[in-house]
């Protein structure tokens, strides 16, 4: 029921919730495919083209559509009773690993409360395997601690290896780490190895080493430095202290007390969650997900079990929680539902394209919902107009006397012909939202010439080229190109 509580200050989110970037490009797929098609290309890895184990978890998420469809209320609840259950689930670890009970209640509420579970748990619905390896990992790790039965501890090994890849580390160092002799240790391994193999030569049908491997990661200890480094910087400004932190917070104090040996298997077991990340050429809010669940058994080890201070640390957490939701989540959401409101008014048609200017990527730890890409956007803007072949993109910009088509990850050439299929949606600073009816291209020292875009009601545009002081005068927004935008 603590626990409970605590998650509750969650649901300031709830009318807020929205689907994230990866979210649309997935959900678009699921409306388009066939049930039993699209559940073994899960299976398969083809539907995401890539060699991952985490199809189980990808299941549930399309399982869980099938169910409440496009209603990220209901999928926000279900990741948020999820990561309650992950917590309770630490607690239960935690104490099987010879932890205090103080100490493991406290380990659970303040995984409940970092800020760092974030980046995936507001990613409710393509990020779930964070959380679904994160809950059948914790309950391996407890069977192995309680010295459950050797079948048991290999079911919930197996639910945890393939729910998601980000745990595969743990579950090596788990039955080491927990240590009740060598027949866990053999199981364990055992069991990963067998599955693994077996999955990837009898059930998976794409290729395991792929390329462009050496793009994302870089296996080098240079690599891991920096993202060591990247990640100490990430933790820093999620404490709302410093002046370049994510959201502002006032700060709280408390003590510290050490127990070394359960110290020490929270640091190993944060080691391994974060794994071949360190090797990442990028690193995102969401991959610190399932370490902060050894993060948080550390600082709960440091308390002592000392309900003040455990206290004192939750209530810390607490305010960072809803500081983080309400300066970088909500604001996010707002902005996205101003697009959609938007859009949902435009009269588009297949072959149409939307630009909209001037979105912020991210605010605080929160990404733009829709358009930091083109996968995202497009899947996005055809839900809610209901219309379907449109393209997305953030700018028309001139480069090298050419016009160009522009969203964050593709440009194409642009033509003014297409002026008349170009709805442009502005966004200004303070996420407010204007449509532009005509397009202002420089062909001199303050000189442009007009074009209409679709929506153009206005008077006749003149065919020479006007100054600013006429363009003035048209009542109608102008979207002037942007020039040398690289």
């Amino acid at each position: 029921m603590a626990y409970v509580l605590l998650a509750s200050v969650y649901l300031i989110y709830l009318p807020h919730a929205q689907f994230v970037l990866d979210d649309w490009f997935v959900l678009g797929r699921y409306e388009a495919g066939e049930v039993g098609q699209t559940a073994l290309a899960i299976v398969q890895n083809r539907f995401h083209g890539q060699f991952r184990f985490q199809w189980l978890s990808f299941l549930m998420g399309y399982g869980l559509w099938l169910v409440v469809g496009y209603s990220p209320k209901a999928v926000f609840l279900v990741s948020l009773a999820l990561h309650a259950g992950c917590a309770a689930a630490l607690r239960g670890a935690a104490e099987k690993l010879g932890v205090g009970a103080r100490e493991a209640f406290w380990a659970g509420a303040l995984f409940l409360l970092l800020p760092t579970t974030h980046g995936a748990l507001l990613w409710s619905f393509n990020c779930a395997f964070f959380l679904w390896s994160t809950l059948w990992f914790l309950l391996y790790l407890r069977e192995v601690a309680a010295e459950g039965p050797l079948w048991r501890q290999a079911v919930f090994l197996l639910l945890a290896l393939f729910s998601g890849d980000p745990v595969f580390g743990l579950l090596l160092v788990a039955p080491v780490v927990a240590w009740r002799g060598w027949r866990p240790v053999a199981v364990g391994w055992g069991t990963v190895a067998a599955a693994a193999v077996a999955y990837a030569t009898l059930v998976n049908r794409v290729p395991v080493f792929q390329a462009g491997l050496n793009v994302r990661y870089q296996f080098t200890l240079h690599q891991a430095l920096a993202t060591l480094s990247i990640i100490g910087n990430v933790y820093r400004k999620m404490t709302g202290l410093p002046a370049d932190s994510y959201f502002r917070l006032a700060a709280v104090v408390g003590g510290v007390r050490w127990q070394w040996r359960c110290l020490a298997v929270a640091v190993v077991l944060w080691g391994a969650a974060y794994g071949p990340i360190l090797f990442l050429r990028a690193h995102e809010f969401r991959y610190d997900y399932v370490p902060s669940a050894y993060l948080a058994l550390g600082l709960a080890v440091i308390t002592g079990g000392r309900w003040g201070l455990g206290a004192v640390l939750a209530g810390w957490l607490a305010m960072a929680t809803v500081a983080d939701i309400g300066q970088s989540w909500i604001p996010q959401s707002r902005r996205l539902r101003l697009i959609e409101e938007k859009l949902r008014s435009l009269e588009v048609t297949r072959g149409d394209t939307v630009v909209v200017s001037g979105t912020v990527m991210w605010i605080g730890t929160a990404p733009h919902f829709a358009f930091l890409a083109g996968w995202a956007s497009t899947p996005f803007a055809e839900h809610v107009t209901g219309v379907k072949g449109l393209e997305t993109a953030c700018a028309i910009a001139e480069e090298g006397g050419a016009l160009r088509l522009r969203h964050r990850n593709y440009q194409r050439d642009w033509k003014l012909e297409e002026a008349g299929r170009t709805r442009v949606l502005v966004v200004d600073k303070e996420g407010r939202l204007e449509e532009k009816k005509l397009l202002a291209r420089p062909v001199g020292h303050e000189k442009f010439r007009l074009y209409g875009l679709k929506g153009y009601r206005g008077p006749g545009i003149p065919g020479e080229a006007v100054g600013r002081e006429q363009m003035a005068m048209l009542e109608q927004g102008i979207y002037f190109v942007e020039r040398d935008v690289r």
